[in-house]
This record gives C-alpha cells, sequence and structure tokens, in this order.
C-alpha cells in the first residue's frame, strides 16, 4: 500500500497559517483606525474652531539652492504628523475622552497628539518668519501671502505661497581694516575672500567670511579676536536689487574696544623635552632637570647628555 504525504500537521504550515492570521488582524486594525480616523479626527475640537489639516507651500521665481523643505523650520503652525498616511497619534488621542477619567485614558493622551487647532496669528507670525528667513538669504523684495480653505467639517488648510522676486547682489565689495597688521594679513589672503561681487547678499554667506577672517588672524597670533568683530556695510540706495558692500574690520571705532583686541601674540622661548615621560618627569626634583641651547632651542633632560 502505497503511502501518501500530508502537512497539515507540519509545523512550517501552523506558523505560516499564524502569520496569515496576525497579518490578516493587522491590516484590520489598519483599516479600523483609518475609517474611524477621519470620523474622530475633529471628535475633540471646540465649537467654533478647527482642525488645521493640511499645510502647503508653493513658490515663485524659487532659486535652486533654498527648497520649500528649508522653509518649514519657519511656520509657527504645522498639522498633527502622520504614520503610514494617517494620523495615528491624534487619533489616539480623540480615543479618549476629552477629559479622561480613567489611568488608560490619560495614557492615551499621554502617547497621543493633542489636534492642532487653527491659529490665524500663528499664520501671520509664520508669513511674518519667512519674510525675515528670505531676506536673510538676499531676497529683500519677496512677499509671503496666505490663504485659508475651509474643508468639510472643522477642517482647515493653510496655503502659503511665496514669491521670492530678484535677489539683492553684491555690485563691489571693500574691506576696511583699521589695524595696520591685521590689514596686511587680510588683504594678503584676498584671493581666498568668500564675498564676491555678483555673489548673493546672504547672511549665511557673509557669516561664513567672518569666520574665514577670524580663522586667518588667528592663525597668525590674533587671539583675542572673534568673526563677532567684523561688520558689513550694505549700501542700496541706487538700486535695492545690487548692494556696494563694505567690510570693516572692526565694525566700530578702535577705542570702543579692548586694547589688546590686535594684540598679536609671539613665540618667545621654545622648549623641548626629547625624552619627556609624564611618570617619569613627575618623580623628578625641578632640580634635576638641565638644559642646553641648541640651534636655537632650549632642550630639557635628566641623566643624559644632549647634542654632544
Amino acid at each position: 500500500m502505497a503511502k501518501q504525504e500530508t502537512t497539515a500537521g507540519h509545523p512550517h504550515s501552523i506558523h505560516r497559517e499564524h502569520s496569515e492570521r496576525w497579518w490578516s488582524l493587522l491590516l484590520l486594525l489598519v483599516s479600523s483606525a483609518v475609517c474611524c480616523s477621519s470620523c474622530s479626527s475633529t471628535r475633540s475640537i471646540p465649537e467654533g474652531a478647527y482642525l488645521l489639516d493640511k499645510v502647503k507651500i508653493t513658490t515663485e521665481h524659487q532659486p535652486n539652492d533654498i527648497s520649500a523643505s528649508d522653509l518649514k523650520p519657519y511656520l509657527r503652525q504645522r498639522p498633527n504628523s502622520k504614520i503610514l498616511g494617517m494620523k495615528l497619534g491624534l487619533w489616539l488621542y480623540n480615543w479618549a475622552r476629552p477629559e479622561p477619567r480613567t489611568a488608560f485614558g490619560r495614557w492615551l493622551h499621554r502617547i497621543g497628539d493633542a489636534p492642532v487647532i487653527h491659529d490665524d496669528l500663528y499664520t501671520q507670525q509664520s508669513k511674518e518668519n519667512l519674510r525675515n528667513y528670505l531676506a536673510n538669504c538676499g531676497f529683500y523684495q519677496a512677499t509671503v501671502r496666505d490663504t485659508t480653505l475651509i474643508k468639510g467639517s472643522k477642517r482647515k488648510e493653510v496655503r502659503y505661497i511665496v514669491d521670492f522676486g530678484t535677489p539683492t547682489l553684491i555690485d563691489s565689495v571693500h574691506y576696511t581694516v583699521l589695524d595696520s597688521a591685521a590689514a596686511k594679513y587680510i588683504h594678503a589672503a584676498k584671493d581666498a575672500q568668500l564675498v564676491k561681487p555678483g555673489a548673493r547678499l546672504d547672511m549665511r554667506l557673509l557669516d561664513a567670511e567672518r569666520k574665514r577672517i577670524e580663522a586667518l588672524l588667528k592663525e597668525q597670533g590674533f587671539y583675542h579676536f572673534t568673526w563677532m568683530h567684523v561688520g558689513f556695510l550694505a549700501d542700496t540706495l541706487d538700486s535695492p536689487h545690487a548692494a556696494r558692500l563694505e567690510l570693516k574690520v572692526p565694525y566700530a571705532p578702535l577705542n570702543q574696544f579692548a586694547p589688546n583686541l590686535f594684540y598679536r601674540y609671539k613665540v618667545k622661548n621654545l622648549k623641548v623635552y626629547p625624552d619627556y615621560s609624564t611618570s617619569e618627569y613627575q618623580q623628578l626634583p625641578p632640580d634635576s632637570i638641565r638644559t642646553k641651547e641648541y640651534q636655537g632651542l632650549t632642550l630639557a633632560y635628566h641623566d643624559k647628555q644632549i647634542g654632544r
């Protein structure tokens, strides 16, 4: 009689059946959550208020080095975050009563996201933040408009229309350095300067140039000097889109700063310990260390003859 093989009770088959059940249950829960979230997302919204359902930014005359994602941090209000396309945190929060009476309800409020209620004051502040950011990027004539749309019951969408406009470019650059020693090093490194005619009048670029000058002067021993001492004066009287730029080092008369601002440190003495050992030198009395002048250096040693 021939044997018949069966896999009905095989461990792999049982495991596969359990996996399929779990996936079916998970899909059912997600589907239920999506359906419930669309119904309950405005459950805790007070009368006369609106849930901020969506925020959208559209741009005009946008430059290549600034993206829409660069603008989002300057928005004062953003909708509840989404996971797998749904506002899971908001759904969990709304699963409980507006004022939970049980520990489970309070736990849902802790792990969930409270609904973001649209506030027009935040919209106006967002527009101001965006205008300031664009001005710092060299777009002084930029405009920001907003449109608010009511979507269904108790939901609003805010749209920001950002027009970058024409940027202000650097027409010419002039360096005014009040200290003659510092001026020598700054003018000698002119080819490395970051601020040049034709570049956009961008505060990020100007700050990078200020920090370059700080690093340059500190390499030459001006250790009291920092990038905060560098100032810029932009003249746009002739044209709002062309700036005559003056870099001032420092940004004010010298008598307004400490006398040692441009003090330049130099190496006076150089002592070399050719056989230095931390553990060994800490155990030696100071009078056991000998010194010897050798080719302009002071060599410090003990129990050895150096430079014979």
